[in-house]
């Protein structure tokens, strides 16, 4: 963009400086140096006129850099019309018809495009979350449904043997009743009697049991339910996190097309105010 900003005409009056140089080893510096000087469009702004510099930034060095460039552009300081200004100046082209604006436009709309792959991508990898998301709370809610029926069945099926026990003891706490009353109660039955109740007893004890279990399971099948529903509570914020998340990826994608348009802008409002060159440091 700065070859085509300023055209072959000024390739003279420009001076391109690299800076930094106490931050790197000096053998690294010349071979970054060399590497821009022999590619690229430095390689042909250096054909074309352009001379180099360097800035030590370095104590006393960088006094004398400084003078050295300062005096270099001024010895070198010829009257010169840059063709951005000959493009929108004489043939009243817009920023966007001149060669640099084209650069520009061109690296803008690769960004735009990258601006829309990313968004896609963005969008798509949601999407799939959102699917794998759903998935797995359907298998966690539908594991607890699972859960919750087995557990109302066994609490069904021991209450139907709680049933049976209590009946089976109430007919047979009758019989010793009966047979009390008859006084057919001899010895052996007597033993008998003491052996039936005993077993009566431990049937009561393994009924009390039972309902102790039951009431056990009645709580799992209610901690069960709740299970459930803190699942389906945490698909839903997920799902809600991952839509916050591909918004602002949005809006911060819909940000940096905003700031290139707005340097396509600022760059036509200072073209047509004769500032170009301060903007380019020219």
């Amino acid at each position: 963009m700065l070859k085509n900003l300023c055209g072959n005409a000024a390739m003279n009056q420009l001076m391109l400086c690299t800076t930094m140089w106490d931050r790197v080893p000096e053998e690294e510096g010349y071979k970054r140096f060399d590497e821009l000087c022999e590619t690229g469009a430095w390689k042909e702004m250096i054909l074309g006129g352009a001379s180099m510099a360097t800035f030590s930034n370095a104590g006393s060095n960088a006094k004398a850099d400084a003078e050295e460039i300062v005096t270099r552009l001024i010895k070198n300081a010829q009257p010169v019309e840059l063709d951005i200004q000959d493009e929108m100046g004489n043939k009243k082209l817009k920023v966007v018809q001149t060669a640099a604006g084209q650069i520009l436009n061109e690296h803008l709309q690769g960004v735009q495009a990258e601006a829309r792959r990313e968004l896609e991508d963005v969008q798509t990898r949601l999407q799939e979350e959102r699917k794998s998301y759903a998935a797995r709370a359907q298998d966690a809610i539908r594991a607890r449904e699972s859960e919750v029926a087995r557990l109302k069945e066994q609490e069904n099926e021991l209450a139907r043997q709680q049933q049976v026990q209590a009946q089976q003891l109430k007919r047979e706490q009758e019989k010793m009743k009966r047979m009390s009353k008859g006084g057919e109660v001899n010895a052996a039955k007597a033993q008998e009697r003491e052996r039936e109740l005993a077993r009566l007893k431990q049937q009561a004890e393994e009924l009390t049991r039972q309902k102790n279990h039951a009431k056990q399971l009645k709580e799992q099948r209610m901690s069960a339910v709740q299970a459930k529903k803190e699942a389906q509570k945490k698909a839903k914020r997920e799902a809600a996190m991952q839509a916050a998340k591909a918004k602002e990826e949005l809006l911060a994608q819909q940000r940096e097309i905003d700031d290139a348009k707005k340097q396509v802008d600022t760059l036509a409002g200072k073209s047509q105010r004769g500032g170009i060159l301060k903007l380019f440091g020219l």
